[in-house]
């Protein structure tokens, strides 16, 4: 849930602008991969990805980040009503070390979760929740500005990721994201480090498994670059926590493949859907070499802003030279339509969140407030209707 806007001038916003680098940046950090050429064009039948049959067995959820944890119970079981409306089975929701312990090593407040664990398992949506933030008293003397900076120690977080799942495992809860975004500036501060994060994904991992040996871990879901100039490309950051002896520590990939304003479809060297297998140098093809093809990505974020302070991609155009960021209700739904076909037809490829469920509000200061399958006055947009009948026709 970071900064990022490809194609506008450096700028912040709220949280999160999520987009891609103006190609003739994207153009130089592909030269560190031996990328020689810029290789773009619409792929209709999806190429390699194609089977001769829908998987049957694909998950759908929606990322929500933090926003149930602060509502009442009426509130969160309204919300809760509705998602599972839409048909979607998972939520994937922030587990803030941050707000579960905010003032000390020895005080739990764990009100607001079971809230969202109790209304989920009502309604029969499965939980993944992301264990990440550090409290001020956690964070190391040199970064105690945010709760995105590193922990002080690692140790520390893991004893909370013990309590964590120790509680909700009873309850059900038996997948586990570790951190978000670790390869951004903007979520682990003061820079991020493949090797620093591996040491934090192998003592969460260890000390998840000793509580339940069969919970599954996901490594936290990597993002397209945003504006930090400590920022790692996913894909050297991918190398790096191999290097670090990350291989045992994980069950499955955590990624986040924003392609927009262009669709999934599109391949181009900055589309983080590109990345996992479209182009030369991939994720997949990195796992491969590292022996871990067996394992599966996540799909922990994806989505589109329908607004924005700047330029508008639409279905017939999508104004690469014009630096959008963010794209019509037309394209939204588009991209949905067109990333869950290739979702259902890669075997390769695990639960599927779409970021987000609500628009978070109208300000069009920040497309931040605009990735929503709802507008912010609880309407639906055109994509409500295309992730509805997407999970309707997996189901059948």
């Amino acid at each position: 849930m970071i900064l990022r806007n490809p194609f506008a001038k450096r700028r912040l916003a709220k949280m999160k602008s999520r987009g891609f680098l103006v190609p003739g940046i994207a153009v130089l950090i592909f030269s560190i991969f031996s990328l020689s050429f810029f290789w773009m064009h619409d792929s209709p039948d999806f190429g390699h990805r194609t089977q001769s049959s829908v998987d049957q067995s694909k998950k759908y959820g929606l990322a929500l980040g933090d926003t149930m944890f602060w509502m009442n119970k009426s509130q969160v079981d309204h919300e809760m009503d509705t998602i599972s409306k839409l048909g979607t089975i998972w939520i994937r929701v922030d587990l803030s070390w941050q707000d579960i312990q905010p003032d000390n090593a020895t005080k739990y407040d764990w009100a607001g979760f079971d809230r969202i664990v109790t209304s989920a398992n009502k309604h029969d949506i499965r939980v993944l929740p992301i264990l990440a933030y550090t409290p001020k008293w956690a964070r190391p003397q040199s970064c105690n500005y945010s709760q995105q900076c590193v922990p002080a120690n690692f140790d520390q977080f893991a004893s909370f990721a013990n309590k964590a799942v120790d509680r909700y495992s009873k309850q059900g809860v038996h997948t586990w994201e570790i951190w978000n975004e670790p390869n951004l500036g903007g979520s682990w501060k003061p820079e991020p480090n493949p090797k620093e994060y591996a040491k934090l994904l192998k003592v969460t991992y260890e000390s998840i498994k000793k509580v339940d040996p069969n919970a599954k871990v996901i490594s936290g879901g990597m993002g397209p670059l945003d504006q930090s100039p400590v920022s790692i490309n996913q894909l050297n950051f991918l190398g790096g926590m191999y290097a670090a002896g990350a291989k045992l520590y994980f069950d499955a990939l955590g990624y986040h493949p924003y392609s927009f304003p262009a669709p999934p479809n599109y391949v181009i060297n900055w589309s983080s859907w590109s990345m996992m297998a479209d182009l030369p140098n991939n994720l997949r093809r990195i796992m491969a070499a590292n022996g871990d093809s067996s394992k599966q990505i996540w799909i922990t974020e994806f989505g589109a802003p329908t607004n924005g302070p700047h330029g508008l991609a639409t279905t017939t155009n999508y104004n690469l030279n014009g630096h959008p960021d963010h794209v019509n209700e037309a394209l939204q739904a588009k991209t949905m339509e067109l990333a869950v076909k290739q979702y259902q037809r890669t075997p390769w490829l695990g639960a599927y969140f779409w970021y987000d469920y609500q628009d978070l509000g109208t300000s069009k200061k920040t497309n931040e407030n605009f990735f929503g399958l709802l507008r912010f006055d609880g309407s639906k947009k055109p994509a409500y209707y295309s992730y509805m009948k997407a999970i309707d026709q997996s189901n059948k």
